[in-house]
């Protein structure tokens, strides 16, 4: 049986040692640049919005959900508002879009402006026009209530 020398058992501790610093310092680099996300992205159908037109045909009651995905300031209205969208199971009627992205195309066309209003804005759409536009403080009460107006769940 042939020997091995030692000094090939030492350089494969040092490459496997120079691994697992290498690896560590790489996972350190990428929790540094981890962004949040916001909860609703994953939770509600997200759309562009080039497809808004073609979602409000194929829903004739929905509520858009406007917000911005990187803001971690919303962290917690939006995980209240996941909670009570997910306790009263109407999740099915909302529509996410990211408002980091431009919406130009979408304020000239609804003649609304949402530069102004404060995140997260809600949208109540019925047979493609706009209702009421909630844009308040992401309270979980003001929240029903317009939800309540717009029939989206039932009134007491």
């Amino acid at each position: 049986m042939r020997q091995v020398p030692a000094k090939n058992y030492a350089f494969c501790v040092l490459l496997v040692g120079i691994t697992v610093v290498l690896t560590y310092y790489l996972c350190s680099i990428y929790k540094k640049e981890e962004t949040y996300t916001s909860a609703m992205s994953g939770f509600l159908t997200e759309i562009k919005e080039d497809d808004i037109d073609d979602y409000l045909v194929e829903n004739a009651v929905a509520v858009l959900y406007i917000s911005d995905k990187k803001d971690e300031s919303l962290k917690e209205k939006e995980e209240a508002l996941k909670n009570f969208l997910s306790l009263h199971n109407i999740q099915q009627y909302f529509a996410y879009i990211d408002i980091s992205e431009n919406m130009k195309e979408f304020e000239d066309k609804y003649k609304v402006s949402l530069n102004d209003k404060e995140l997260p804005i809600l949208i109540a759409i019925e047979d493609g026009e706009i209702k009421e536009i909630y844009a308040g403080d992401g309270e979980i009460n003001s929240i029903e209530q317009f939800l309540k107006r717009n029939e989206v769940i039932e009134s007491d």
